[in-house]
C-alpha cells in the first residue's frame, strides 16, 4: 500500500500543480497620475507618506530624484517633488521608506553599488 502512493501521490500532485496558472492579470492605469509618461526605471516603493490611510507611490527619478505621486480621496494623485538624494550621477537599485528615526514621519533610504 505504502509503494502506491509513493507512485499515486506524486503524479496527483503534478497533475493538480500543471493545471495552476502563475501570470496575474494586470491593467496600466497610468491615466490616474498626475504624469502619466512618467517612467521611473527605477526604484519605487507604496507607502502611506501622510498617514491619510492610503497608499502613496513613492519613485526615484534618474535613480536619485524623489517624487511622490501622494493619492486623494477622490482618486487622483498629486505630485511633490521633494529633492535630489546627491548631486552625483548615480543610480540607486534599492529603496525603503519607514519611520527610521522614530520622529513620526517616513524616511527614504536608498542605496546603490556602484557609481555610473
Amino acid at each position: 500500500m505504502k509503494k502506491i502512493y509513493q507512485i499515486v501521490l506524486p503524479i496527483l500532485l503534478f497533475t493538480l500543480v500543471g493545471n495552476v496558472e502563475a501570470q496575474i492579470s494586470f491593467k496600466n492605469k497610468n491615466t490616474k497620475l498626475i504624469n502619466s509618461n512618467f517612467h521611473s526605471g527605477c526604484t519605487m516603493d507604496i507607502a502611506d507618506w501622510n498617514f491619510d490611510g492610503l497608499d502613496d507611490i513613492i519613485r526615484l527619478d534618474d535613480g536619485r530624484i524623489a517624487n511622490i505621486e501622494v493619492q486623494r480621496t477622490n482618486a487622483t494623485f498629486q505630485n511633490i517633488s521633494i529633492g535630489t538624494f546627491s548631486s552625483t550621477s548615480g543610480w540607486s537599485w534599492g529603496m525603503v521608506t519607514t519611520d527610521l528615526d522614530h520622529n513620526g514621519y517616513l524616511d527614504i533610504i536608498a542605496g546603490a553599488g556602484v557609481q555610473h
